[in-house]
């Protein structure tokens, strides 16, 4: 059982202290500095709350979330938690959010204005990404409560969409198509300058890469010179997963060398580049890619059977490949446990068993 607080008294308020001095009983408070209260605890009480409302209303919910992410992206940089593209994409949804509640005030903000948002709103157009995002707005409220900036966290207990896990399984001819496609460059306009640059055999050489090693954006993206061993790949732990070696096979060797070959600037640690020799960020690569995802399916016109895909989708073929082989998924793709490789990743059409007897 805990022991009740030393400080607390008749008509105490949190953040109200006293002391016993000379003159009586002072008041006081630390907001976050010394200031007296008087020695009235009506009076106290009063200029507290004051005090509080005052402090609570400098924020627009804008301001909070600017606040939040500064200290989010202070703490990735300290602890590698959230991850680099976390914070990245945070940042994407700070936007939509600040669009819709940016102006209000953190108190005017109530449980019936987040419904809306996720089911009336935003959430008609993008579910899932409005869950996202309110998630985010209730972390940074979360933040808020702890820092004493807002009273209450209104994200609390709000019903979410429902989310169902991606179906869309890649197969192998669809990935060799759109490797081929890309890597001539073909999603480029052919009196475009941009036809010279190696952009298509990255964007083509990256998506093989994520196959092979099972791995997601951030991990192919992040891949620098020196995780290429003579034994094989090293992939440092994303999120609360493990640290993985993928042993060198013929295919993930020759996909490696090319990557090496197409580098703009040798002397940048990164195997995947920009055109500038830099590194690509997670929103920068979306922008290549999707434009190159578009050209691939309308290649072949209206009647064409090609249907997109997305990058991460190429993790949870090679998921699906590893266990149709028998083999467990976990050892290349670094999870913990089966659950999400299971639930999220596979993306097998059918279970196949012998009947009972």
């Amino acid at each position: 059982m805990s022991r009740p607080r030393k400080n607390t008294f008749a008509g105490w308020l949190p953040g109200l202290y006293q002391k016993e001095g000379r003159r009586g009983t002072l008041y006081y408070t630390l907001n976050p500095n010394y200031i007296s209260l008087g020695h009235n605890l009506s009076v106290a009480r009063k200029k507290l709350l004051e005090l509080q409302e005052v402090r609570y209303s400098v924020f627009t919910i804008g301001g909070l979330l600017d606040e939040f992410m500064t200290y989010r992206k202070d703490k990735s940089e300290r602890t590698g938690r959230p991850a680099p593209s976390t914070v990245e994409g945070n940042l994407v949804e700070v936007v939509q959010l600040k669009a819709t509640f940016g102006h209000m005030m953190p108190a005017d903000l109530t449980t019936q204005h987040v419904w809306q948002y996720l089911h009336l709103e935003r959430g008609k157009i993008a579910p899932v990404r409005a869950n996202r995002e309110i998630s985010l707005l209730s972390s940074g409220f979360r933040y808020g409560v702890n820092r004493g900036l807002v009273q209450s966290n209104p994200c609390i207990g709000v019903e979410k969409n429902v989310e169902h896990p991606r179906t869309r399984a890649v197969t192998l001819g669809e990935l060799d198509s759109f490797c081929d496609f890309t890597r001539g460059n073909r999603h480029q306009s052919v009196n475009q300058r941009k036809r010279e640059f190696t952009t298509g055999q990255v964007i083509s050489l990256a998506s093989r890469l994520a196959f092979l090693t099972a791995k997601a954006e951030s991990q192919i993206l992040q891949l620098q010179m020196t995780d290429v061993r003579t034994d094989g790949i090293f992939f440092k732990k994303r999120k609360r997963g493990h640290e993985t070696l993928v042993e060198w096979t013929l295919a993930l060797r020759q996909c490696v060398d090319a990557l090496a070959a197409v580098r703009a600037a040798s002397e940048s640690p990164y195997l995947v580049q920009t055109q500038d020799g830099g590194a690509y960020t997670l929103s920068g690569f979306i922008s290549v890619w999707r434009p190159a995802m578009t050209a691939w399916v309308n290649e072949e016109g209206a009647n064409s059977p090609r249907t997109r895909f997305t990058f991460h989708d190429l993790r949870a073929m090679a998921i699906t490949h590893l266990k149709s082989q028998g083999r467990d998924p976990k050892l290349l793709s670094g999870h913990t446990t089966d659950k999400i490789p299971d639930r999220v990743y596979d993306r097998g059409r059918e279970r196949r068993a012998k009947a009972v007897m």
